[in-house]
């Protein structure tokens, strides 16, 4: 039997029904992810026939295995190997308990790697932790520091009460301290409530990333195992609401690879207008139309071929060209001295502007040209000082900065720069966000 626990903070929870229908998911409001206002709706994720990519982990001994081999059936304990039931794809991770444990910084590897992908479908959407409650640990260290770390990277995660029914068990005896047995016995499953509540649900929730939610089940190796609630739990936490911080990652990272190759290409830029002209080229929300797949999918996945091409070669539409051009001079006027400084600057001014017309205006190419003269206008603002911030760590860079040298991570002996690599990573840290998220 499973049942979805109440997590509310009050002293009581909620038992499935006895006729054993499902209890609906509880929402907590305090865990639900932040959307920007005005934010563009999100998609479904089944609405693009998305599967949902669940990672299973958690504590050792807890179950884990035991219920994966019930929907998926035998497999070999890889993490990177995908089982695929339905509509879900599963990771499965032996377990962990010591906050030092060498396999809590595989798994944390493993989801920093998902989150950095540039597709929503190979994010992990949902975590399924489990817990045992069979036992006198009720937080393990390698539990406070899962869910003190945020390693779930914002992922939603939903904790899985294994073998309750001991838990009802030790409850029992418990009681049997001060009562009679028929009294014990009565009273045993109010007392299992209390205990999961004190012993596990309030001190998850006083860590500084809580669970989504909480799922109680018992003996996993029932031939009678429900799993219903726990796949209903599930679908509820990756709505497309608590999913948006998920997709705006997606999307960031899109822009993150367009911005390695615009810096890239732009750094020998003779003038003002050129650095602009290069640069709004491998943007393709400049020249594409506001559509599902640049939303929310990604730019290397479902867009056209063209997408994937370094450089890009579609051309920025003419008048948005001229536009953004007589916007963008005005700002830094052309007499002044052409330096590499000074490139560097246009380029991560042209970059970050570019950068919020997408994350936070949602523009395209219809509306590019106004939605980049609000982002110019705040970037080159008096009370703006991460502008002065970028630009004195571009003051930073030494000549041999902007000189040609071997890439050492290049297998093929390409050339780079350093001052191309300096300037991307410090774009990164300044972002321009108009809106509180």
């Amino acid at each position: 039997m499973a049942s979805v626990v109440e997590s509310n903070g009050s002293d009581s929870l909620t038992e499935s029904p006895p006729d054993g229908t499902s209890t609906p998911s509880v929402d907590r409001p305090n865990a639900s992810p932040k959307t920007m206002p005005d934010e563009p709706d999100c998609p479904d994720p089944e609405a693009f026939g998305a599967k949902t990519r669940i990672l299973v982990a958690g504590r050792v001994h807890s179950g884990k295995k035991t219920l994966l081999e019930r929907v998926c059936g035998p497999f070999p304990h890889d993490l990177q190997l995908e089982l695929v039931h339905d509509r879900y794809i599963f990771h499965y991770f032996r377990g962990f308990e010591g906050a030092r444990d060498s396999r809590i910084s595989t798994v944390n590897q493993f989801l920093r790697s998902r989150a950095e992908t540039r597709t929503f479908t190979d994010q992990v959407h949902v975590i399924w932790y489990f817990v045992r409650t069979d036992t006198h640990m009720y937080m393990s260290p390698g539990d406070e520091r899962f869910f003190s770390e945020n390693l779930a990277q914002n992922v939603p995660v939903i904790v899985l009460f294994t073998k309750y029914d001991l838990l009802v068990t030790l409850a029992f005896g418990d009681l049997r301290r001060t009562m009679g047995r028929l009294e014990a016995k009565e009273k045993r499953f109010q007392r299992a409530r209390e205990f999961l509540q004190l012993r596990y649900i309030d001190r998850l929730n006083s860590f500084p990333f809580p669970p989504t939610a909480f799922v109680q089940m018992d003996d996993l190796s029932n031939d009678n195992l429900n799993t219903d609630t726990l796949f209903q739990t599930t679908k509820d936490v990756t709505s497309a609401q608590r999913l948006a911080p998920i997709l705006r990652s997606v999307r960031q990272n899109n822009l993150d690879s367009c911005l390695e190759d615009a810096v890239a290409a732009a750094i020998d830029a003779k003038d003002v207008a050129a650095v602009l002209l290069i640069v709004l080229r491998f943007y393709p929300h400049v020249w594409l139309s506001w559509n599902y797949e640049v939303r929310f999918v990604g730019f290397s996945s479902a867009a056209p071929d063209i997408l994937r091409q370094r450089p890009y070669e579609q051309a920025v539409p003419a008048q948005n060209a001229a536009d953004c051009t007589a916007i963008f001079c005005d700002k830094i006027p052309s007499e002044n001295s052409w330096t590499n400084a000074r490139r560097s600057e246009a380029i991560a001014a042209a970059c970050i502007c570019i950068d919020q017309t997408f994350m936070e205006a949602s523009a395209c190419a219809a509306d590019f040209p106004a939605a980049f003269q609000i982002a110019l206008d705040a970037y080159f603002s008096v009370e703006h000082t991460p502008r002065s911030i970028v630009n004195k760590e571009i003051a930073k860079f030494s000549p041999q900065d902007y000189r040609e040298v071997v890439d050492p991570g290049s297998s093929e002996q390409q050339l780079t720069r350093k001052a191309v690599l300096k300037l991307v990573e410090i774009i990164k840290a300044h972002r321009l966000r108009l809106r509180d998220e």
